[in-house]
């Protein structure tokens, strides 16, 4: 009697584990990275989903779909696609990241200026 109550705690134990796992695991390939930051100048933020707190942007960093960039003045950076695509962002500036469709051929992205301006590189012989 007394091993069978200890078997259901641990059983109701791994259920638990496997779901969180599960759970991350999904969340993850929602935030999957589709551009990176690069060329970073003076003030630039990340919110990451849209959300507050922002964040410092540094080079390097990974953007995924919902992420909202933003610039102050006399700042800059530059947003590559996993495509190569590039977006430069001028100073006082908002963009949102939309989706980024890779796998359909032309290759197409939705980006969302709110404030200022961007500039779009495109190599069309892709």
């Amino acid at each position: 009697m007394e091993t069978s109550k200890r078997i259901i705690p641990t059983g109701a134990l791994w259920i638990g584990i496997c779901l969180l796992t599960l759970l991350f695991s999904v969340a993850d390939l929602q935030a999957a990275a589709i551009a990176t930051l690069r060329n970073v100048a003076g003030q630039v933020d990340i919110l990451t989903s849209g959300k507050l707190p922002a964040v410092a942007a540094t080079n390097g960093a990974q953007l995924s779909s919902g992420d909202l960039i933003r610039t102050k003045s006399g700042a800059s950076a530059e947003v590559v696609y996993l495509d190569g695509t590039l977006l430069r962002v001028g100073q006082r500036s908002r963009i949102d990241i939309g989706e980024h469709f890779s796998g359909t051929s032309p290759a197409s992205s939705e980006v969302r200026l709110v404030r200022g301006k961007v500039q779009a590189v495109v190599d069309l012989s892709k």
